[in-house]
């Protein structure tokens, strides 16, 4: 399993065009490392974690590290996402909580939203998009963040793998942000 964790973080200054027009052509994957590459599952399974700045002057990498999960487990859980390893297959969820930020995602019956995005066969890529407004404690100023999680079920020896393919498999969870 491949699993990528992308956020980016931009203010008010930068929430409209044409800083809103390079966040949408910005990149959803990018090439994973070494360490990754045919990564041996034992007790802890590798994903990669990305933080995202955008300022006035662009978008910049401020964090790109690799982080581990406990492969004993039969569920994890990364931000506002969920994936559930069911033997072969893997069942990613969104799950609405404060931490997405505003607006609330509600479903029918006015409960935080909890769904099913996609389920993932073997050798297969899904994307998980999300969006939300948080407050900065310090500034009492809005954040606006765009999480983006890249799920591709199987291990893999090219480090290109979620560049050079397109996510068979896509849910979106992006609302107006004030």
């Amino acid at each position: 399993m491949i699993v990528q964790s992308i956020s980016l973080l931009w203010g008010k200054k930068t929430r409209g065009a044409p800083y809103s027009t390079l966040r949408n052509q910005y990149n959803k994957s990018f090439s994973i490392p070494e360490s990754m590459i045919n990564y041996k599952f034992d007790s802890k399974i590798p994903f990669q974690k990305i933080d995202l700045i955008q300022n006035d002057q662009g978008i910049i990498i401020k964090n790109n590290k690799v982080e581990y999960v406990d492969a004993n487990l039969c569920d994890w859980k990364i931000g506002c996402t969920e994936i559930q390893r069911k033997e072969e297959l893997l069942l990613v969820f969104f799950k609405y909580t404060n931490y997405c930020g505003k607006p609330i995602r509600y479903d029918s019956k006015h409960n935080y939203l909890s769904e099913k995005a996609f389920e993932l066969n073997i050798n297969e890529y899904g994307r998980i998009i999300y969006n939300g407004r948080l407050v900065n404690h310090d500034t009492g100023e809005w954040i606006y963040q765009l999480n983006i999680l890249n799920v591709y079920n199987s291990n893999c020896n090219n480090k290109e793998v979620l560049v050079e393919k397109m996510p068979l498999k896509e849910y979106k969870q992006l609302e107006i942000l004030f």
